[in-house]
């Protein structure tokens, strides 16, 4: 029997409303407003002839603490370095622009949940609706995730009641060689 190489499987269920790429870049100028803040309690207490100097490890201990929430921040963000969470965000935007999700009084209540994982060259994306009302889009679904994801849809597979697998691949079979002549 063939086995498949996954390696993991990746979720993304919409929990909260997406923040915008400036709500991280402001969480990043407000630590180095932080850094700056400490500086001017130096110079002011230096400036009236106070013996009180802020110790350099409050300034080691904000930086370690800065550069270790902006690590975390950039890594959840949109323009993230890992390619998964790049994916996860990409879905989750999916989810809440389309809204595929329940929503009472300001609260995320239920919502669509989306399954992704790699097999050799191919995206694989199980989308589980979970009883939502959007089960009747699940055909839709296709051209977003290659408008998303700027991939080409080889299959969509509904075999199993609870969910439908999506197979996208970076490999674009289906294009047209401008060399060759129409017969």
């Amino acid at each position: 029997m063939f086995k498949k190489n996954i390696t993991y499987k990746y979720r993304a269920k919409l929990r909260y409303k997406q923040l915008d790429l400036i709500w991280y870049l402001s969480f990043s100028i407000i630590g180095i407003g932080s850094l700056f803040f400490i500086k001017f309690l130096n110079s002011f207490f230096n400036s009236i002839n106070s013996n009180y100097l802020v110790p350099n490890y409050i300034y080691i201990l904000v930086l370690v603490l800065l550069t270790s929430i902006n690590l975390i921040l950039f890594y959840q963000s949109p323009i993230s370095f890992s390619e998964k969470q790049r994916n996860k965000n990409k879905l989750l935007q999916l989810i809440e622009q389309n809204h595929f999700y329940y929503e009472v009084n300001g609260k995320i209540r239920s919502s669509m949940e989306i399954v992704f994982y790699y097999i050799q060259e191919e995206l694989h994306i199980e989308v589980y609706p979970l009883g939502g009302k959007y089960t009747y889009k699940l055909d839709e679904l296709g051209k977003l995730f290659e408008t998303k994801f700027n991939m080409t849809l080889i299959t969509i597979q509904n075999d199993y009641a609870d969910h439908t697998t999506y197979i996208l691949s970076k490999n674009n079979n289906f294009a047209l060689d401008s060399n060759d002549y129409w017969s």
